[in-house]
């Protein structure tokens, strides 16, 4: 089974995409923190990373370098910011994609590879 890591401080938003990306017959992980997932990848592997810009600690920037780098995973950044620097620095740290708070949730997963896993 596919398994998606969802990573982001909002609690509201890791259960609301969490829950559909079930419903879409996929496992799914929710960490609140980056350092919790990265704390959870030690032990565990997952196929696809969802994560927000903005948390408390390590950004999802930073994140999103050592899922590329060490992981070698597809990630989406799903975010509130979104000027073109936040863009272009995701996408310079390794992200598939990027999704703009406010979001609908069936436009995240037809446009990640999820689907196609």
């Amino acid at each position: 089974m596919t398994t998606c890591l969802i990573v982001d401080d909002d609690k509201k938003i890791l259960e609301y995409v969490s829950n559909y990306i079930r419903r879409e017959g996929l496992e799914t992980i929710t960490q609140s923190s980056a350092e919790d997932a990265l704390s959870y990848l030690e032990s565990n592997q997952v196929d696809i990373a969802i994560v927000d810009i903005m948390m408390g600690g390590m950004s999802g920037f930073e994140l999103c370098k050592i899922l590329k780098e060490d992981y070698n995973m597809p990630v989406i950044m799903l975010t509130a910011r979104d000027a073109l620097s936040d863009k272009e620095q995701a996408y310079l740290t390794g992200t598939d994609d990027y999704v703009t708070k406010p979001f609908e949730v069936k436009e995240l997963i037809f446009r990640t590879p999820i689907v196609k896993l």
